[in-house]
């Protein structure tokens, strides 16, 4: 299916109205307040915001260049004994990390042993080819899978949809009718059409080669330290002396927006190293290279005396 991006059968596929919306239900469906999920230690605000506000408790995992280590999964599922993990294993926000097949596969392993669900989110899936295998065709019987069109296609379009194993309908169901009911039709409407004509086509190869392209940019002024060939997203690592939000107000001064590191940790003072920095959100790409040389030329300053700003 070309809108959900793996292969499922038509009953296991749920439209919900956004991404947000849809990890709101798998929280309410499958967990209760107390229960434990596990997440990259830096994930999408969204899912911090949903466990705060369901008093579900998020604990991290340690990753690296492909996201979640397998030892460090390991000994977290032991540990813990979550309900679930919510992971983005390709072009991981905010850092890009991708897993390869193998790393999938032994996080795959490490799930059935101990028992646990993965609801993967793919929401930038479709940028990256060929295509990397998503963990529903590694284990549907264990994998909630996510996707938006939101991302793919328009930010104006408020579609998600959700693969589910059939095991896992009744509960899910409830939760989402508890939460949305359903989604708009005449959104519905829209993304079948945009999908039929191969407008929806044509919106993901144009946004593809915008981020192929603005990433060149930013790795030939910034180095290729978090770039993805295809992302929307470059993590900006800092250096161990440069103070995060003194970072982030030096360049808000200097006339930059970029995503204080912090909004992405799981626990509370735990330091994020680095700004996300949205590339492809400014239209005007001859703005995108001059902010790109602002927070160039911040880096090259000193900021060992930069004081974090509450």
């Amino acid at each position: 299916m070309f809108e959900l991006g793996v292969d499922a059968p038509a009953d296991s596929v749920f439209a919900v109205p956004g991404g947000q919306t849809a990890l709101m239900t798998i929280f309410l469906g499958l967990a209760r307040p107390g229960d434990t999920v596990l997440t990259e230690e830096l994930t999408w605000p969204g899912a911090l915001s949903i466990g705060r506000l369901t008093g579900i408790r998020l604990m991290p995992v340690k990753t690296d260049a492909e996201g979640l280590i397998p030892e460090a999964f390991d000994a977290a599922c032991a540990k813990f004994r979550p309900r679930f993990v919510y992971t983005m294993p390709t072009l991981h926000n905010p850092t890009n990390a991708t897993a390869s097949l193998a790393r999938r596969r032994e996080i795959v392993r490490i799930a059935r042993e101990h028992d646990v669900l993965i609801v993967e989110d793919d929401a930038y899936g479709f940028l990256v080819e060929p295509r990397v295998t998503p963990y529903w065709e590694l284990a549907q019987d264990r994998t909630i899978y996510l996707t938006s069109l939101s991302k793919s296609i328009s930010s104006a379009l408020r579609v998600g949809f959700m693969a589910v194993p059939a095991r896992l309908h009744k509960s899910l169901l409830a939760a989402m009718r508890a939460t949305t009911v359903m989604v708009s039709p005449i959104l519905l409407e829209l993304a079948t059409h945009m999908i039929e004509t191969g407008a929806g086509r044509d919106a993901i190869v144009y946004q593809t080669e915008t981020a192929r392209r603005r990433q060149r940019l930013a790795v030939s002024i910034l180095g290729d330290q978090g770039s993805a060939p295809t992302s929307f997203h470059y993590w900006l690592r800092l250096p161990p002396e440069v103070h995060n939000a003194g970072f982030v107000a030096d360049a808000l001064a200097g006339g930059v927006a970029v995503t204080h590191g912090d909004v992405f940790t799981v626990l509370p003072g735990q330091e994020a190293g680095g700004v996300r920095l949205c590339l492809c959100a400014e239209p005007n790409e001859a703005r995108v290279e001059h902010a790109l040389r602002t927070l160039a030329a911040l880096l090259a300053t000193s900021h060992s005396d930069a004081i974090s700003i509450v």
